[in-house]
């Protein structure tokens, strides 16, 4: 240990006071080290425990653009997160406190994301992500990105609502939640809270509606045109709260490509209000 006293010309210490404080250094040196490679008794690093909670039960894949993404079970639903996401390492934070009784560094749990995504990246599978509405083995699921994490089940003879869906969805922060479906009622219910003319008008809004909920393209584009006041953006709002609700359900025509590529990544449905006008790059 360096001897102060060097430095220091005027600070006048013993040799028992150099002694103890070369102890009370390495001692806390000791602690620290401990705290922040091992776990109180278990002499196993704490980046191996985090790993090891991390690690069970859990489903590690990434996307067909090399993004790691891990599929968990909390509060017993399924829940698909991006392993480099702050909503994973929240998770990670629960899972060591739920074990240990005691935080976690944040150092510690950057390197265990590290390894994660490296594990993913070189020996996952690949699967692909779903937003809202996804098909597989002629069976269309429809999120209802509620907390109870419920999707509804689509096939040849009919619906229901089901928990843990064999693929995988992912949401983002502004997606709402769908109400849960009851049996009963019928599509006229609909007619009263748009305003169209005819009958003809009503079924090309209803055909859209339909073509929405599927999991495959082409799709059409529905244009509704009118005076002021005759309720277009009503009829804009019902769609979109039916099919792909929003926190932000209305926005305005992006200026940009790139923007409009955000736009569709982050939705199923994109709903713009008050076109005045396209041009024929839009």
């Amino acid at each position: 240990m360096t001897d102060v006293t060097k430095f220091f010309p005027f600070a006048k210490q013993g040799k028992e006071d150099t002694t103890k404080t070369k102890v009370a250094a390495e001692t806390s040196q000791q602690e620290n080290i401990q705290n922040t490679s091992t776990s109180g008794g278990n002499q196993k690093p704490v980046t191996e425990q985090l790993l090891e909670l991390a690690m069970a039960g859990n489903h590690y894949f990434r996307s067909p653009s090399e993004e790691a993404f891990v599929s968990t079970g909390i509060e017993g639903h399924k829940e698909t997160l991006r392993v480099n996401s702050s909503a994973f390492r929240e998770y990670l934070r629960f899972l060591y406190y739920e074990k240990y009784r005691k935080a976690i560094a944040g150092h510690v749990i950057e390197e265990t994301i590290q390894l994660l995504v490296a594990k993913t990246r070189y020996q996952g599978q690949t699967h692909r992500l779903h937003k809202r509405v996804a098909e597989l083995n002629e069976t269309i699921y429809i999120d209802l990105c509620n907390k109870e994490r419920q999707v509804v089940k689509i096939t040849l003879c009919g619906w229901s609502v089901i928990e843990n869906p064999p693929i995988h969805f992912i949401r983002t922060k502004s997606q709402e939640a769908l109400p849960v479906p009851v049996r009963g009622g019928g599509i006229d219910d609909l007619r009263g809270f748009i305003n169209v003319r005819t009958d003809d008008d009503f079924s090309i809004y209803l055909s859209f509606l339909i073509r929405a909920l599927c999991p495959r393209g082409p799709y059409p584009v529905l244009l509704i045109k009118g005076g002021q006041g005759t309720a277009k953006s009503t009829a804009l709002l019902v769609a979109r709260k039916l099919i792909d609700p929003n926190s932000t359900p209305l926005r305005k025509l992006p200026g940009s490509d790139r923007d409009m590529f955000i736009n569709a990544a982050n939705n199923w449905m994109l709903v713009y209000d008050n076109v005045s006008s396209l041009l024929n790059s839009s």
